[in-house]
């Protein structure tokens, strides 16, 4: 990776609630619309269609289920064939939008490397999402601790050079970085996403201080992210944020304060 900007302590600021919104129409008709329809009705529809979608979204969100294992090869031999054909699906395009079909090729052998390794040790958090009616791996994640890899990333050298040598690497100690994290195109906007991070939350609260991520800014994912530990009830504060390059485009890496369990 690449840095490409100034890193930045990110300054505690007051939590704000949030609120659920829906976001519906106007109830101004068109002109042929008020002749036929007297003006108690209008709108109705509209009413009768925003809580038919938010009945759909409810069930969307209860066709998948998260489930937290603990790596071992045991775990490997019996998921990693999926987690990579997910991985070739989404990252092999990923990847072919920022470098050339021979580096497309040899990311992605680095990949499935780096993931039989992570999967496979116990240290490893995995979360996989499923889907309820087949039980077939929809996306996964996972998390392991930062200090079994190497500092050997810049991002990780500004970020020691910002905090001090002493204070990150007493940081480092007690973080957990999230490794890559996926989900079927064929099944994102359905509330996994969300799921899948709840559960991965609640078992790394308590067994680390920090959370470490590095995140693609495509698609608002970072923004995404970056919104999950904002506000009131976050399950943690972004301390520190940062902005690099890497062969699967821009990024933003982002410390996380975990709450204390």
């Amino acid at each position: 990776m690449t840095e490409s900007a100034e890193a930045q302590i990110i300054s505690p600021v007051r939590p704000t609630s949030e609120r659920d919104t829906i976001q519906g129409t106007s109830d101004r008709q068109p002109n042929f619309v008020r002749k036929i329809i007297p003006k108690r009705w209008w709108g109705r529809g509209v009413k009768n269609s925003n809580a038919e979608r938010q009945s759909a979204n409810e069930v969307q969100k209860n066709n998948y289920f998260a489930e937290c294992v603990q790596g071992s090869p045991e775990l490997w031999g019996e998921v990693g064939q999926r987690v990579l054909d997910l991985h070739t699906k989404v990252f092999g395009d990923i990847y072919a939008d920022n470098n050339s079909s021979l580096k497309t090729k040899s990311l992605l052998k680095e990949d499935a490397e780096s993931l039989e390794v992570d999967l496979s040790s116990s240290d490893t958090t995995v979360v996989l999402l499923h889907d309820s009616a087949t039980n077939e791996i929809v996306g996964f994640t996972y998390a392991y601790p930062l200090n079994s890899k190497p500092l050997t990333e810049q991002v990780e050298q500004k970020a020691a050079n910002t905090f001090g040598d002493a204070a990150y690497a007493e940081m480092r100690n007690a973080s957990t970085e999230v490794g890559i994290t996926l989900i079927d195109e064929a099944h994102r906007g359905k509330g996994g996403w969300t799921k899948m991070m709840n559960e991965l939350d609640k078992h790394v609260l308590g067994k680390y201080r920090y959370m470490v991520r590095c995140v693609r800014r495509a698609d608002n994912y970072s923004k995404k992210v970056q919104a999950r530990y904002t506000g009131e009830g976050s399950p943690g504060t972004i301390i520190y944020k940062d902005k690099l390059n890497s062969v699967s485009g821009p990024q933003d890496y982002f410390i996380v304060r975990l709450p204390e369990k």
